[in-house]
């Protein structure tokens, strides 16, 4: 009988995240064993279900993981620039950066299939709208003087394009395209431009009226 390698409380269940975005771009989540992950962390089989209930509740914690790797990846991209532009657009290519250096974890983040069964868990919800809301905050700088609707629709058409992009690359559906990796470069900076100008282009509510462009 093998003995678990001494982990304190809580180092086991990070420590099995941190192999676990680095296995998945080799196996694919769907591919992704906590049996073989125990194995590899030197605890026994059996270890992983102290911290998870079972491998659906594994892959959302591991989820959550990414979610928070993005918005620190993000507020690290940020922090150099003082211009507002300088950091939402900073922001938006550190986005797309992610995806690509992360596709496998990226792909799962946003993955609806492993919901189907069973209903994410309350730190999950928390974790995904935590993220939409630092998001909407870098948007937010794009436009000081925003009703609070408007940068909701904003933040979510921004992230839209965005995203799009990130899925179309990660689940290489642009490699038979997009020949030349250079394309490539120069689509995200169409795609982060685009939503850089949106402010510019979507409608606002002013006194009850529509109106289109910035103030």
């Amino acid at each position: 009988m093998s003995k678990d390698r001494p982990y304190h409380h809580g180092e086991l269940q990070s420590a099995l995240l941190d192999l676990a975005v680095v296995e998945i771009e080799r196996v694919g989540y769907g591919n992704l064993s906590l049996r073989e992950m125990a194995a590899a962390t030197g605890v026994s089989r059996g270890a992983p279900y102290r911290h998870f209930a079972n491998r659906r509740r594994f892959l959302e914690a591991l989820i959550s993981h990414g979610l928070r790797m993005i918005n620190d990846g993000l507020a690290q991209a940020a922090e150099p620039y003082e211009a507002p532009i300088e950091k939402v657009r900073s922001v938006f290519d550190r986005y797309l950066r992610f995806s690509e250096e992360h596709p496998q974890l990226y792909q799962l983040c946003f993955a609806a299939d492993i919901f189907i069964d069973l209903p994410a868990s309350d730190d999950y919800m928390r974790d995904v709208q935590n993220k939409f809301n630092i998001f909407s905050n870098y948007i937010s700088l794009l436009v000081p003087k925003h009703d609070e609707h408007y940068l909701e629709a904003l933040a979510i058409s921004c992230w839209s394009l965005l995203h799009g992009f990130a899925m179309l690359s990660t689940t290489r559906r642009l490699q038979h395209i997009l020949h030349d990796k250079k394309y490539d470069t120069l689509c995200r900076s169409f795609v982060i431009e685009k939503c850089l100008s949106l402010p510019n282009v979507m409608p606002r509510v002013r006194h009850g009226t529509m109106v289109i462009g910035a103030d």
